[in-house]
C-alpha cells in the first residue's frame, strides 16, 4: 500500500493511508466494531489487505460534499477526522517518507547475509551434477557419454560467461 501511494506531499495519498491504519476514523469496516459477514469470508475476521472497493464510495460522497462546500473546495485538502489531525498524520508522513528513502535489499543484506554468492551455489549444483553424471557414466554406452559430456562443458561455459 505504501507503494501505491508514495507521495508525502500529497495530502490525499497521506490520508487514503490513514484510512488503512485507521479505518474505525473514517468509519470503514474494523475488526474492533464491525460483524464479520459470513457471505464474505469464513475466517474469523475480514480480510484487510486491500480496502479499496469499501473506499471508493466513501471518496465518492466526500468529493460530492467538497462540490457543495466551497470552503473545502478552495483548500483542496482531504476531510480528516478531528482526533487524525496534527501528530497522527505527520507520524503516517513520516512512515511514507522513510519507507520511500529505505533500501529494504541492503537492510536485508545486511542483517541476513547470504554466505554463499549466486554464481558459488550455481557452481556447487553444476559440480554436483558433473559428479552425478560421471559415476553413472561407466552403465551408459560410450557414444552417449560423449554428447553428454559436450552438453555438460558447453552448458557451463555458456553460464561463466
Amino acid at each position: 500500500m505504501l507503494n501505491r501511494f508514495p507521495d508525502a506531499n500529497d495530502p490525499h495519498h497521506t490520508v487514503h493511508i490513514m484510512k488503512y491504519i485507521f479505518p474505525r476514523q473514517f468509519h470503514l469496516h474494523n475488526v474492533f466494531t464491525s460483524m464479520v459477514d459470513k457471505g464474505d469470508t469464513t475466517y474469523a475476521f475480514k480480510d484487510y489487505t486491500l480496502r479499496e472497493l469499501e473506499i471508493a464510495p466513501l471518496s465518492l460522497a466526500e468529493s460530492v460534499r467538497m462540490q457543495r462546500d466551497a470552503k473545502l473546495v478552495a483548500s483542496k485538502h482531504p476531510r480528516i477526522p478531528k482526533r487524525l489531525r496534527g501528530e497522527a498524520y505527520v507520524l503516517v508522513r513520516r512512515l511514507q517518507k522513510r519507507h520511500y528513502e529505505c533500501s529494504y535489499k541492503k537492510l536485508l543484506e545486511y542483517y541476513c547475509p547470504c554466505p554463499v554468492s549466486y554464481a558459488e551455489s550455481f557452481q556447487a549444483i553444476c559440480d554436483l551434477f558433473t559428479y552425478s553424471l560421471s559415476s553413472l557414466l561407466h552403465a551408459i554406452p560410450e557414444p552417449i557419454q560423449a554428447i553428454l559430456r559436450h552438453h555438460t562443458i558447453k552448458f557451463q561455459h555458456s553460464v561463466e560467461e
